[in-house]
């Protein structure tokens, strides 16, 4: 009778989350939206912008700052989300989800503490010298916001997939183990010949 036995160092299968894979996989997109950001910014101020120049054309900078934000929301939750699927080896829809769904817990978290700990509200006087109007700035806000929700649920689902098949792809496949005494074993499958031999020539005698 033979049983198949999983290989050493394969990952569980089925369904199901890995909080190690969604935390690490937070982490990760943490990581790249700091790296992305900290290149954007340099590239920003080599350009020497100033605030009269976003005063000039607000609309236009605007939009091409929020396309920005959502593309960099993309990219790292894609990678955590890959970096979730990837360590899980299962549920990779799932666990790249949650890697989003955990990134804002924290934000929220984060947000809370800092108010609380905070002396005084921001307060930022650049925005007032912007042309643009208090309801146009606000409908925009809770436009970027919406873009970028979507942008990183659908970067971690999307990444997370594609960790599960990479996973599934690499893993070999599970061995048989042979459970029969060594003595009814025989090599390249000529047990199974021989036995019908023998039981052959046992109903030729008996006939």
């Amino acid at each position: 009778m033979t049983r198949t036995s999983r290989n050493a160092g394969r990952p569980a299968t089925g369904y199901g989350s890995s909080w190690i894979s969604i935390l690490t996989g937070t982490l990760v997109a943490f990581g790249v939206m700091f790296l992305l950001s900290s290149i954007a910014a340099s590239v920003l101020a080599g350009t020497d912008t100033s605030l009269s120049d976003v005063s000039r054309d607000p609309v236009v900078l605007g939009a091409g700052a929020a396309a920005t934000i959502v593309l960099f929301q993309f990219m790292s939750y894609l990678w955590g989300g890959y970096t979730a699927g990837r360590m899980a080896g299962r549920s990779g829809i799932q666990n790249g989800l949650l890697v989003a769904v955990t990134a804002i817990v924290l934000a929220v978290i984060t947000g809370v503490i800092g108010y609380t700990l905070a002396d005084r509200a921001l307060d930022i006087p650049a925005l007032g010298l912007l042309p643009i109007a208090t309801g146009t700035a606000i409908e925009f806000t809770i436009a970027l916001g919406a873009a970028a929700l979507v942008a990183m649920l659908a970067g971690a689902a999307i990444g997370g997939m594609i960790g599960e098949r990479r996973t599934a792809r690499v893993v070999p496949a599970p061995r048989s183990v042979d459970n029969r005494p060594a003595k009814d074993r025989s090599p390249s499958g000529q047990g199974n010949g021989s036995s019908k031999a023998k039981s052959g020539k046992k109903g030729a005698s008996r006939r």
